[in-house]
């Protein structure tokens, strides 16, 4: 019964090192880079850092549940990755729901950004197009 636990863990730091080489490809950081820019030209930077928190929540929660990891495969198109999850040990579950303060926190200031001062504020498209309206209607 102990081996059987012993290569549950082995074979789920397997995954997680398949996960994390996964991620660190050119393709999944200049895809993000890449989409990160536009979010933040187009919609600013409090939207940027909702948005940032609501995919970091999902990176954490695809370490631990099996339909966020699926949701995550079919957006990022991972491909050397198993279907599905390999269920972790109780402590990487335990420690990942607790890591989820820190996306929860980039949603909570973006959020709270937006209500006080607004979308438009913040928005690098409308700042640029006031500033141009600024400088050439004299």
């Amino acid at each position: 019964m102990k081996t059987d636990v012993t290569t549950q863990t082995a074979s789920h730091e397997e995954f997680a090192n398949a996960f994390s080489r996964e991620i660190a490809t050119n393709k999944f950081v200049f895809g993000f880079l890449g989409i990160s820019a536009l979010i933040f030209i187009l919609f600013g930077v409090l939207i940027w850092v909702i948005v940032f928190g609501l995919f970091y929540g999902l990176l954490k929660l695809a370490l631990i549940f099996d339909a966020p990891y699926r949701l995550l495969i079919r957006i990022c198109h991972f491909e050397n990755l198993p279907p599905h999850l390999v269920k972790p040990p109780l402590r990487s579950v335990i420690y990942t729901i607790v890591s989820l303060i820190f996306p929860g926190f980039f949603v909570f200031v973006g959020v709270k950004g937006l209500q006080n001062i607004g979308f438009y504020p913040q928005n690098l498209i409308w700042i640029f197009s006031r500033a141009f309206s600024i400088i050439f209607s004299h």
